[in-house]
């Protein structure tokens, strides 16, 4: 009787659990969460959006120009930048544009893309080659109006190559033959899996010096090249450095973004440099939202949702 007396006062006394499920609750919390951070996330994708300011347009092309994405990252791609080009074009607070080009260069359809566009440019536009503006990326250079460099980049290769692995002996080593059934003479030229012939070689190099000439003409009419002998010594494809490409005419000043904007300022009349950039995404996508958010929305309901249960499941344990 004693017993049942404790045990009955020790009920008593003890806490009551409140009246409700605790997981009702926290999902009623979880969900205002997400709703918040989903709000607070499309404020910031509008302000981050909206029309840029400035007055110079900085374009940059960084890496391999064209072609798909590889070891080294995503290649520069020639649609975004010439969007980038054209838009600048359009808007009528931008006064002038600057090229950062850090690039060996790529592909030569990509790279005359991006040239044509830079040239048809209205507005004063300069080019800097950071550590490498070579071939295909001093192409898109010879387009702008005036380009600087440093005394140690890497400019010039005005060249092509068409280079490629051939590794049939290596197959032929362990067995490997390569059956070649083909609906043309020439379909197959460059396969790695058997030989050129002197015939198929001469083709190719008959292509690639095609290549080679329209590459160096369209050098030598942007940048009014005149000098026989300084035209001759960049027909070699060699990379020059930038005191070297000054005196052959591939640049005409020395130095980095500060003798840029110092020639921006005179061809614009502008006291000062603002420069504004500008992103390919739209005004607002739900489905970007949704997709940059869905993982921080989970992160945060699991950590609310789980921590309350154990919480919960804590303060039970105590109870009973």
């Amino acid at each position: 009787m004693a017993e049942k007396r404790i045990l009955a006062l020790a009920q008593q006394h003890s806490p009551q659990p409140k009246k409700g499920s605790p997981i009702k609750w926290l999902l009623i919390i979880a969900g205002v969460a997400v709703f918040f951070i989903m709000l607070f996330s499309l404020v910031k994708l509008v302000v981050s959006s909206a029309v840029p300011q400035g007055n110079i347009a900085l374009i940059t092309i960084t890496g391999e120009i064209g072609g798909s994405d590889g070891l080294l990252g995503r290649p520069a791609s020639p649609d975004d930048i010439v969007g980038t080009i054209e838009r600048a074009g359009k808007d009528s607070r931008v006064k002038g544009m600057l090229v950062e080009i850090n690039s060996p260069g790529g592909s030569p359809v990509a790279s005359e893309e991006i040239m044509k566009a830079l040239k048809n440019a209205k507005k004063p536009k300069v080019a800097v080659i950071r550590d490498i503006g070579a071939s295909g990326a001093y192409w898109v250079s010879s387009a702008a109006d005036y380009v600087v460099a440093s005394p140690v980049s890497l400019t010039g290769s005005v060249g092509v190559t068409a280079s490629y692995l051939e590794f049939s002996q290596l197959l032929q080593k362990y067995g490997v033959n390569y059956e070649r059934l083909v609906s043309g003479e020439n379909k197959d030229i460059g396969s790695p899996y058997r030989n050129l012939t002197e015939q198929e070689a001469a083709i190719m190099l008959e292509e690639v010096g095609k290549l080679h000439e329209y590459f160096l003409n369209s050098v030598k009419e942007n940048r009014k090249l005149t000098d026989p002998a300084a035209i001759k010594k960049i027909a070699t494809a060699r990379v020059f450095l930038g005191s070297e490409a000054k005196d052959l005419g591939l640049v005409d000043e020395l130095g980095g973004k500060k003798e840029a904007e110092g020639w921006l300022k005179q061809q614009t009349n502008l006291t000062e440099v603002k420069y504004v950039t500008y992103e390919k995404k739209p005004l607002f996508s739900l489905t970007d939202l949704v997709a940059r958010q869905s993982a921080e929305a989970g992160s945060a309901f699991a950590q609310t949702f789980f921590s309350g249960l154990f919480r919960a499941a804590a303060s039970q344990s105590m109870r009973t």
